[in-house]
C-alpha cells in the first residue's frame, strides 16, 4: 500500500489520471480482498498469479503515465503508446479482480490426481 500511496502522489497528464487511479483502486480492493487468507489458506496461492498480473499492470500504467509526461515534444511518441496500454491492456485489472474475487473453491475442487 505505501508503494501505491506513493505512485497516487505523482502528477500525471489529465487524460491518465482518472484511468490510473481507478487502476490502483482495483489494486487496493483485491489486496484488501487478501485479508481473507485468515479464513481461507489456500486463497494465497490459488489468487497469486492473478494478484501478480494486476500489480504489474497498475505499476506499468503508472510507469506510462510518467513516460508520456516526459515526452515533451512528441518526438519519442511515448504519449502514443501509453494511450494504447490504457485503451488495450489496462482494462484487463478489472477482469483480474473478478478473478480474484472468486477465491479458492474452484481451484481446490480440481483433484490432485488429475494433474
Amino acid at each position: 500500500r505505501g508503494l501505491i500511496d506513493e505512485f497516487r502522489s505523482d502528477a500525471v497528464a489529465d487524460e491518465f489520471a482518472a484511468p490510473l487511479q481507478d487502476a490502483f483502486d482495483t489494486l487496493t480492493r483485491a489486496g484488501t480482498s487478501l485479508a481473507g487468507a485468515i479464513k481461507d489458506p489456500d486463497l494465497p496461492g490459488a489468487v497469486a498469479s492473478d494478484f501478480l498480473e494486476l500489480a504489474g499492470l497498475a505499476i506499468y500504467a503508472w510507469l506510462w503515465a510518467k513516460m508520456a509526461a516526459a515526452d515533451k515534444d512528441g518526438t519519442r511518441n511515448k504519449r502514443e503508446v501509453a494511450r494504447f496500454f490504457y485503451a488495450k491492456l489496462l482494462p484487463k485489472t478489472l477482469a483480474l479482480e473478478q478473478s480474484i474475487a472468486a477465491g479458492s473453491s474452484s481451484v481446490m475442487a480440481l483433484d490432485a490426481q488429475r494433474f
